[in-house]
C-alpha cells in the first residue's frame, strides 16, 4: 500500500493542471492497522499506570506519611501519563483506529494487578517507577520497530 500511495501521489503531483484524483491511500495506509493493536496496549497501560501513579502519590499523602516530595512526584508522572494516554488515543482515532470492545482498564489477563504493587515505601515506589517506565519503553520500541518495517503488514 505504501509503495501505490507513494506512485499515485508522484504521478498526480508532477501531471500539470489541478486535477487531483484520491487514490486508494488512506490514513491507515502503511501498516498502522497491523501496529494497532500494539498502540491500544500502549494506551491502556499508559492508562493504568497512571491510576498506579496516583495510587502511589496517595500513599505519602496521609496523616500518618506526609512526604509532599513524594506526593508530587507521583501525581505529576500520573498527570503524564494519563495525557500520554490520551494523546496516543486521539492519535489511533484521528487515523482511523478504534479503540475496540476489549478495551478496559486493568486489562483482561493482566499479569499484574495494581494490588500486586508494592510501594510500600519510598524506595520501594520508586522501584515500582522504574519498572513502569521500562515498560513502556519496551512497548514504545515494539510498535516503533512495527511502523519501520517494510511492506504491507495489515494482516500481522
Amino acid at each position: 500500500a505504501e509503495d501505490k500511495c507513494y506512485i499515485h501521489v508522484e504521478n498526480k503531483c508532477s501531471e500539470p493542471g489541478e486535477n487531483w484524483q484520491e487514490g486508494d491511500c488512506t490514513s491507515v495506509h502503511g501498516g498502522f492497522l497491523g501496529n494497532s493493536n500494539n498502540l491500544h496496549r500502549i494506551i491502556v497501560d499508559d492508562f493504568t499506570d497512571s491510576i498506579s501513579y496516583l495510587l502511589m502519590a496517595s500513599t505519602f499523602n496521609t496523616d500518618k506519611k506526609n512526604h509532599m516530595g513524594f506526593h508530587k512526584y507521583f501525581m505529576d508522572k500520573s498527570d503524564s501519563m494519563w495525557a500520554r494516554g490520551k494523546s496516543m488515543m486521539e492519535y489511533v482515532l484521528k487515523r482511523g483506529g478504534k479503540m475496540g470492545k476489549g478495551f478496559q482498564i486493568p486489562p483482561l489477563n493482566a499479569g499484574n494487578a495494581l494490588a500486586d504493587l508494592d510501594y510500600s515505601n519510598e524506595m520501594k515506589s520508586l522501584a515500582v517507577s522504574v519498572d513502569l517506565l521500562k515498560a513502556r519503553a519496551e512497548d514504545s520500541l515494539v510498535a516503533y520497530m512495527h511502523a519501520y518495517r517494510k511492506g504491507d503488514m495489515r494482516s500481522e
